[in-house]
């Protein structure tokens, strides 16, 4: 797993990450914290850090990170940066640390490497200002320093590694370093850990260790621990999942920020046992759970063949992914051909893949984000595409077959709107309908009132005492373009909350008060004339009312276009 943290003070952290082991005493697995990243070689930083280079860099005073144009002053408001720490699932921390086998602690430094170099080529951002306006710069570099452990605070085996991150990034254009936008760390976080955990996957198969996977939180284990052995050292967490638990049943529902303090409150103190002690103490616990970790290590060792993913299959689900999406979006037949014309992105290529489970995997992730967004990130479609895959799947092979959709016109570059954006083919065609509709429906339509009646409809609505109608300047606006426009389609735009549904209602109320009146109408004219012939519909039926999944400004407003 993957958990992102602020730190609050660059010399408390000096000191906290720069102890050879800060749970235990002892031999350390890797002693101090180590540069990584290009943005540290940019700097000039190698090598295991001191306390005090360490210290300058998270306070921003180090040399090689100011500007040379202007005067050092303390900034009192310099946030040091963040920890990106990777935790390796306990089997794996208990076949290395109990079960003595090395290899899986370098599986892990490989694994945590790639998660961060995908971080740093991806998410390492910062935000210049030109000509008064304020956009954002994708660097490629972050400075950052690693320090692996190896227990928990209660003790238990727990291999995880530290990646503290400057706030300090270099911009090739200024050739400054600036500060980090850490919105996009924030907000792939949970990528960042499904990249983890896919290569930590894929390294420990290639040890020869079986997997089994949770597909509902994303994790996996190693498949010759079962669950009750691992709960015997997983003594933290089950703390957290009482206390949790307990202010549940107190309060109902808990909110994150209310989540993210118990785990702080019932955080213990830092242990001070020898490593010895510790071992011997672990050996003792598996031995009690009949847990022989040893001979699990020794038989993935001789084995000469790769582990398997050897998760049990859902229940009543088939194993091939593009049938299981065409079960969830219900409109594929149940008997789906992986080259067939009903999976645009799977086969019916110029240069087929040949990797057919990556290729089903991507084509996974595009038509689940093709169902809601017309514009998405490739970050998006590789995180569907590991999650649905078995153990194995990389996030280079998913990126390699969204580069062949690129190549072959299925996937296309979106505007800057969204950084990273991509659509498809199909949307695009579907957009450029939709503008061909609007456009032909410009002048088409019988308003729904005059903008006399809309004013005074609108009006008396709002001294009206009815609850939850009340409406904004910004909603009247739009309320008012809709009951007027001569237009077949009208779009509103606004953020979530902005009163969108309100104002809706308001029109659709006001709709219906009009074909009432014009019913009553013409049954009175009917009475006195008979039929002499359909007249004009007050409110025509194919008035359509568009909404766009689009954010404009002014929130906490609708606004009329």
């Amino acid at each position: 797993m993957l958990s992102v943290s602020s730190i609050g003070s660059a010399g408390g952290a000096a000191e906290y990450y720069g102890k050879d082991d800060y749970y235990v005493t002892g031999e350390a697995d890797a002693p101090g914290v180590e540069w990584k990243g290009k943005g540290s070689e940019q700097a000039g930083l190698k090598g295991v850090a001191s306390a005090g280079e360490f210290r300058d860099v998270l306070q921003g005073k180090h040399q090689s990170l100011r500007d040379p144009n202007r005067q050092a002053k303390p900034d009192q408001n310099h946030r040091p940066g963040w920890d990106l720490t990777f935790s390796a699932p306990k089997s794996v921390s208990l076949a290395y640390l109990v079960g003595g086998d090395d290899r899986l602690v370098q599986a892990h430094r490989v694994s945590v490497n790639r998660a961060m170099a995908y971080a740093e080529k991806h998410f390492a951002v910062t935000r210049v200002r030109e000509a008064g306006k304020i956009r954002e710069v994708q660097t490629r570099n972050l400075v950052y320093a690693s320090t692996e452990h190896s227990t928990s605070r209660k003790g238990d085996p727990q291999l995880h590694t530290h990646n503290v991150v400057a706030n300090a990034t270099f911009d090739k254009s200024s050739g400054k370093f600036r500060a980090v936008e850490s919105l996009h760390l924030y907000k792939n976080m949970k990528l960042l850990g499904a990249v983890y955990r896919a290569e930590l996957a894929k390294e420990v198969l290639g040890l020869g260790y079986d997997v089994r996977r949770n597909p509902a939180q994303g994790t996996f284990e190693l498949a010759a621990y079962k669950e009750a052995a691992l709960s015997t050292f997983s003594k933290r967490n089950a703390d957290i999942r009482d206390a949790i638990a307990q202010a549940m049943r107190e309060k109902g529902t808990l909110t994150g920020a209310q989540r993210d303090a118990l785990v702080l409150k019932g955080r213990p103190k830092k242990l001070d046992v020898p490593r010895a002690e510790l071992q011997a103490r672990w050996r003792m616990e598996a031995k009690e759970v009949g847990l022989d970790n040893r001979s699990i290590v020794a038989r993935a060792k001789t084995s000469a063949e790769p582990g398997a993913d050897v998760t049990p299959a859902r229940s009543g689900l088939s194993a091939n992914i593009i049938v299981r999406l065409a079960q969830a979006l219900g409109h594929l037949g149940a008997k789906v051909d992986p080259a067939a014309r009903t999976d645009p992105y799977g086969g019916n290529r110029a240069a087929p893949s040949r990797d057919i489970e990556a290729r089903e995997a991507t084509s996974f992730g595009i038509r689940v984000m093709e169902q809601g967004k017309a514009v998405f990130t490739q970050h998006e479609v590789v995180g569907h595409a590991l999650e649905i895959s078995k153990a194995g799947m990389t996030v280079d092979r998913v990126l390699g077959e969204l580069a062949r959709l690129s190549a072959d016109g299925r996937l296309l570059q979106a505007d800057q709107t969204i950084r990273e954006g991509i659509t498809t083919k199909a949307a695009v065609a579907l957009e450029r309908s939709l503008v061909a509709a609007i456009e032909s429906g410009k002048g088409a339509a019988t308003p729904l009132m005059n903008p006399q009646a809309a004013a005074s409809h609108l009006m008396r609505l709002r001294d009206s005492p009815i609850e939850g109608l009340r409406l904004n300047e910004g909603q009247t606006a739009a309320a008012a373009l809709l009951l007027t426009s001569p237009d077949r389609y009208v779009g509103v735009q606004g953020f979530a909350g902005g009163g969108k549904t309100t104002m809706f209602r308001v029109v659709k109320e006001a709709a219906e008060n009009m074909r009432r009146s014009a019913d009553r109408a013409g049954s009175k004219q009917s009475g006195r004339e008979g039929h002499e012939g359909r007249g004009r519909d007050t409110v025509p039926d194919d008035r359509a009312v568009v909404k766009p999944n689009r954010v404009g400004a002014g929130r906490g407003r609708c606004q009329g276009r």
